[in-house]
């Protein structure tokens, strides 16, 4: 490549200032609405409704890690309602407190791609959604580009966020689902924290 070319491929390969402003409104809003949300909400829900009013996605759905199964449980879908009712019909069964096995070569992969590629519904759940049951509910719902986070600190799985965009919706950069995914991983770790105080506490007084 020529030195014009190169300089012409740098050009349109950095964000615009418009563009970074946009994102910068993403990160701004999310950790607005999670320091507003009420002391006693659930930090699983409050980050994927947050984490859907900003992205403007069709679906978020958060699953937490039990260390002790190696699975991942799913606690919240965004939106819920009807959305939700249609996908459990489709599903045959609640999604919510659906598990999912993570074996050992998985949970390296999603360390080495904390943000992943483009995924379909059968891949994000490890399978345990068949491929004609997940093509099925992205046609029916007309869901559009599925992308998965790892809420991590340190070498330790916290949860896993999946957000889906409505069909034609672009979906944010991944530099910005980064930071995203690092703000959701030190909310959750804050809320886990304030819940050990809190029983820590009545505990001693119960003694």
């Amino acid at each position: 490549m020529d030195r014009d070319g190169e300089v012409k491929s740098m050009s349109e390969a950095k964000p615009s200032k418009q563009q970074l402003s946009v994102d910068l409104a993403i990160v701004n809003d999310f950790v607005e609405g999670l320091a507003a949300a009420p002391p006693e909400a659930d930090g699983f829900i409050v980050v994927a409704e947050e984490l859907r009013n900003v992205t403007g996605a069709k679906v978020v759905s958060i699953s937490s890690y039990d260390s002790t199964t190696a699975e991942l449980v799913v606690k919240h879908l965004a939106p819920s309602g009807r959305l939700l009712a249609s996908l459990n019909r489709l599903l045959g069964r609640d999604i919510i407190g659906m598990r999912m096995a993570v074996l050992p070569e998985m949970r390296q992969e999603m360390f080495s791609t904390v943000v992943s590629p483009a995924m379909d519904v059968s891949e994000l759940t490890f399978g345990v959604i068949p491929d004609p049951v997940g093509a099925l509910i992205q046609e029916v719902l007309r869901l559009g580009t599925i992308k998965a986070l790892l809420i991590s600190h340190g070498e330790e799985i916290i949860a896993t966020i999946v957000i889906v965009m409505g069909h034609g919706q672009s979906v944010p950069s991944d530099e910005v689902l980064h930071v995203l995914a690092r703000v959701a991983a030190l909310t959750l770790l804050r809320k886990r924290a304030e819940q050990t105080t809190v029983a820590r506490a009545a505990a001693a007084n119960s003694a």
